[in-house]
């Protein structure tokens, strides 16, 4: 196995890390506490800080996407073996429903099943496939492109799709609060320049602790900023609560807290047992994913489940939202075992290099007569 083709288990660690901070989004979000919440109240203040500490992961992922494909062959292959994987969630669980609850499952719904590609089923994967196909000429710039060219590149980036944002409460370059390709393909950029710039070894190890320290500092930083603006609008304006820019994914904070551990994960070293651990749950993280936000789980499963949790006291609330993600993650990881287990069965994988060997010689044919 050549150097290339060796996987980063630090990485690995970071994509279950981020596999178990996005389900803590969704409790806290679509679960119901963090718009049920007394607003102002040390449950909700906490609930952000929560919820603040979190919010990078989908930023995470994406940047993984980028730092983890730099240097390697583009293979159309993985689309097509990821709209597999797509469909082997969207297909059963919508036929599950259909025996338990049919009335939730009308035809659109069946059509969401059966073209997840094309309907507005998973965000990120809907993002995902559109960038996908961009991602050949994102490495082509920046193998070509010398480290000026790309910082000021990567610093415009940031300038036009970060800051102006979170500094207007605005979105003028519609990258749809990071919910978008166009999102995607900027964080994929910036993890292939970690990636080409990264320095490893004795210079690189000490900065981990300091990686962690600033990502620390942009999580306290992003929650102290949302509270300042809602303890400002409440004085002055009487709104309880205010949907600011400050706690987003195209937000400077959260994009650095996202870099940060990326950093500070890259090229991390584990011991035997984790490493063992890490290899056996990072290729069904994105499994987890798929499993909980399938749209029929979303809405008639996930929306306002952990309204109970406010019945609590503060630290068994939080601690159930954890535990309750850590479930999440590790039901949706036997899942996706589970479908890995039937691909492997079925031969999905060399289908779809089949699939993509005869789809490649046909647009040979098309581009270059």
């Amino acid at each position: 196995m050549t150097a290339a083709d060796k996987r980063d288990e630090g990485i690995d660690a970071l994509r279950i890390l981020c596999m178990i901070m996005i389900p803590i989004l969704h409790i806290l979000g679509h679960g119901g506490i963090l718009y049920s919440a007394e607003p102002m109240s040390l449950r909700y203040e906490l609930a952000w800080l929560l919820e603040s500490a979190a919010f990078c992961s989908t930023n995470c992922y994406a940047l993984i996407s980028g730092y983890v494909s730099y240097g390697k062959r583009h293979k159309y292959a993985n689309i097509i073996y990821l709209n597999f994987q797509v469909l082997f969630y969207t297909v059963i669980t919508t036929g599950v429903f259909y025996i338990f609850m049919p009335e939730v499952v009308g035809k659109r719904v069946i059509l969401q099943a059966l073209f997840p590609f094309a309907f507005p089923v998973y965000w990120y994967y809907n993002a995902y496939f559109c960038m996908f196909f961009f991602m050949p000429f994102m490495n082509y710039l920046l193998e070509r492109l010398d480290r000026p060219a790309l910082r000021g590149l990567i610093f415009s980036i940031i300038a036009i799709y970060s800051v102006i944002p979170t500094l207007s409460f605005s979105d003028p370059g519609s990258a749809l609060n990071g919910n978008s390709a166009l999102w995607l393909g900027l964080l994929y950029f910036i993890g292939g320049y970690i990636k080409k710039y990264k320095e490893y070894e004795r210079e690189y190890k000490y900065k981990r602790i300091e990686n962690i320290l600033i990502w620390l500092s942009c999580v306290i930083l992003a929650w102290a900023g949302k509270y300042i603006c809602e303890r400002f609008f409440n004085i002055y304006y009487g709104y309880d609560q205010v949907d600011f820019y400050i706690i987003n994914n195209t937000s400077p904070l959260i994009l650095g807290a996202a870099v940060c551990l990326l950093n500070a994960f890259s090229g991390l070293k584990l011991p035997w047992i984790l490493k063992k651990f890490t290899r056996f749950f990072a290729p069904l993280s994105f499994g987890v994913y798929l499993f909980h936000c399938e749209p029929l789980i979303w809405n008639h499963v996930l929306f306002l489940s952990a309204l109970r949790f406010l019945d609590d006291s503060i630290g068994v609330m939080l601690l159930k939202v954890i535990v309750t993600a850590l479930g999440i993650w590790f039901v949706g990881s036997l899942a996706d075992w589970i479908r890995s287990c039937l691909f492997n069965l079925l031969h999905i994988r060399r289908l779809c290099v089949n699939l993509e060997e005869k789809i490649g010689r046909r647009l040979k044919v098309i581009l270059y007569k």
